[in-house]
């Protein structure tokens, strides 16, 4: 929670920059995000992981890492009383992004996408 004012200040110094010239636009976008989560505070969330998704001209985000945004973004809308099917969509392309992974992690991630569209997907069109 300490580093919410510092993460929210950079993403603001990040965003004003002509262009990335450190490579930490996308870093700092979804630490803010997973900040946000964590102290759970969904629906601030839901503004720095929306751009992350959106993208940045001339900045490539990594595949895993489009993936852990989408999903932040659904875990966000739907925590924070937004838009239910937009969350299912998200998860879903997030699904489809982490693909068939071979690594822990990747794997990790895949089963907890999977956990969470089966809890929401049927609630998403109520």
């Amino acid at each position: 929670a300490d580093s919410v004012p510092h993460l929210e200040r950079a993403v603001a110094i990040q965003g004003a920059l002509p262009e990335d010239v450190r490579g930490m636009w996308w870093p700092t976008l979804l630490r803010l995000g997973q900040t946000y989560k964590d102290v759970r505070r969904p629906a601030d969330a839901v503004a720095p992981l929306s751009r992350l998704v959106a993208g940045r001209e001339n900045v490539t985000v990594p595949r895993r890492v489009g993936a852990i945004a989408r999903f932040f973004l659904a875990q966000s809308l739907w925590d924070s009383g937004g838009d239910k099917a937009r969350a299912v969509q998200l998860a879903t392309e997030a699904r489809s992004l982490v693909g068939e992974p071979k690594d822990r992690i990747g794997m990790e991630l895949r089963r907890d996408l999977e956990q969470w569209l089966t809890r929401r997907a049927a609630k998403s069109t109520k």
